[in-house]
């Protein structure tokens, strides 16, 4: 009984594994693609939990109201709530902001062996990780209980990150420029208006000589 279990469960692996090399790769390799895939499951996700009557459940509530808790703490003053909700979106700010400027650069400047140098020295190093660290594992505490009171609360969350990763995300493409596909050439007009380094070189591709 045990081998015929096994044989089925082998069967229905090399199966799913069969329907993942299945999916076309342009689904994963496009990202614009990806983002629609991901869309559509929201879309999905968001029918589904519907017609099972979630979406009717307390915690999709606005606003306080008596059964709201935070930390066993009755939030049922628009004061208390106000005060809350605007801790929630401030403390998210912050940390996307700080997870967005310190962890790439402690994955590619700390972390990263090809890298020979630092930007300050190692206690400082080690401060600047520590002081990240340290304010993660707090605020998540806090941050972890808001979750679970009311969905408002998440959805303060949710636009406050996104507005803050729209900032970090345009610092980031800020010296970059777009290559449509057909070309191979960057833009003129694009490469005209980066910025030029110290050394008189533009900050695209590999123009540096050496």
């Amino acid at each position: 009984m045990t081998g015929v279990m096994f044989f089925r469960w082998t069967a229905y692996t090399l199966r799913a594994c069969a329907g993942v090399y299945m999916i076309p790769t342009f689904l994963f390799n496009d990202k614009r693609f990806t983002a629609l895939v991901l869309m559509v499951w929201l879309i999905l996700i968001v029918v589904i939990f519907f017609s099972l009557g979630v979406l009717h459940s307390s915690f999709f509530r606005f606003g306080p109201s008596p059964s709201l808790h935070f930390m066993t703490i009755p939030i049922d003053t628009a004061e208390e709530w106000m005060m809350l909700a605007a801790y929630c979106f401030v403390d998210t700010l912050f940390k996307t902001f700080g997870h967005d400027s310190i962890v790439p650069w402690l994955t590619h400047t700390l972390s990263d062996p090809k890298c020979k140098t630092l930007p300050y020295r190692r206690p400082v190093c080690l401060a600047v990780m520590e002081v990240y660290f340290a304010y993660v594992h707090v605020s998540g505490m806090f941050k972890f209980f808001l979750s679970l009171t009311q969905f408002d609360f998440v959805l303060i969350n949710m636009l406050a990150d996104m507005s803050m990763k729209v900032y970090s995300y345009s610092s980031y493409m800020e010296s970059k420029v777009y290559i449509p596909p057909a070309s191979s050439e960057p833009d003129s007009q694009a490469l005209m208006a980066l910025p030029v380094d110290e050394a008189g070189f533009k900050a695209v591709g590999n123009d540096r000589p050496g």
